[in-house]
C-alpha cells in the first residue's frame, strides 16, 4: 500500500512544479534587447531600430507585462517624425512627438501608462506651410508639464491669449486648474510632488490636488 501513496506524491510534485518551470522561462519583456532608457526598476524602454530609417519606443512592465509601442522616429525624405521622452514616473511615461513636412508641422505631449496600456494627449500645435491652424480644436503649446507615478498630469497650456493650469486624471479628462495672460504664469514656477501641484500666477503663490480628495 505504500509504493501508490509515493508514486501519488511524486506526481503532485511534479505537477507543482510544472508552473514553477514555465515562469523561471524570461518573458518578452525580459528579453528585449538594447540601452534600457528607463533605468528603473519595474519598467523597461528600449528604442529598436525600424524599417522607416528611425527606431521604435518599446516599453513594458517588468517582468512579465507584455511590450508595447509608445512612440517612433521615422525619415521618409519628405517628413521626418521624431520623439523625445519628457518624464518617467514609475510605470508611467510622457512623451512629445513630432512631425515635419514640406506641408506642416506639428508637435503633441502624451502620457502612456505602461501597466493599464493606456493613453491620452495632453496639447498639440499642428501649422501648416502657409500659416493656417491644422490643429483638431486648435493648436496648443506646453510650456511645462509634469505627470505622477498613478498618470495623472498637471500641465501649463498656452492657447491663443490664455495661459490654463490643466490637471488630467488618469484617463485624461481635463480639469482646469487656475488661468491667465500666459506672461503672468511662469512655466519655471509649475511643480507636481504626488497628486499636489504648485505655480505661481501674477506673483501670486497657488496650490492645488489634482486628483479627488
Amino acid at each position: 500500500m505504500r509504493r501508490p501513496t509515493i508514486v501519488l506524491l511524486l506526481a503532485s510534485l511534479a505537477v507543482a512544479l510544472v508552473p514553477v518551470a514555465a515562469d523561471a522561462k524570461p518573458s518578452k519583456c525580459q528579453r528585449l534587447k538594447g540601452a534600457d532608457l528607463a533605468h528603473a526598476k519595474s519598467v523597461k524602454l528600449v528604442a529598436r531600430p525600424n524599417g522607416d530609417d528611425g527606431d521604435d519606443l518599446l516599453g513594458c512592465v517588468l517582468p512579465r507585462g507584455p511590450v508595447q509601442l509608445i512612440a517612433s522616429s521615422a525619415d521618409f525624405y519628405t517628413t521626418v517624425e521624431s520623439y523625445t521622452i519628457k518624464q518617467i514616473a514609475g510605470r508611467v511615461v510622457m512623451v512629445e512627438a513630432s512631425s515635419s513636412s514640406q506641408y506642416a508641422y506639428s508637435v503633441s505631449l502624451s502620457v502612456h501608462h505602461l501597466r493599464a496600456r493606456t493613453s491620452y494627449g495632453i496639447a498639440g500645435t499642428c501649422s501648416m506651410i502657409g500659416g493656417d491652424d491644422c490643429a483638431s480644436g486648435g493648436s496648443a503649446t506646453v510650456p511645462a508639464a509634469f505627470v505622477n507615478d498613478k498618470g495623472r498630469a498637471v500641465a501649463l497650456v498656452v492657447r491663443g491669449g490664455l495661459a490654463t493650469v490643466t490637471a488630467f486624471n488618469t484617463l485624461g479628462k481635463p480639469r482646469v486648474l487656475d488661468s491667465g495672460p500666459p506672461s503672468a504664469i511662469a512655466p519655471a514656477s509649475l511643480t507636481l510632488t504626488g497628486n499636489l501641484a504648485s505655480w505661481v500666477n501674477a506673483g501670486s503663490a497657488r496650490i492645488a490636488r489634482i486628483a479627488p480628495v
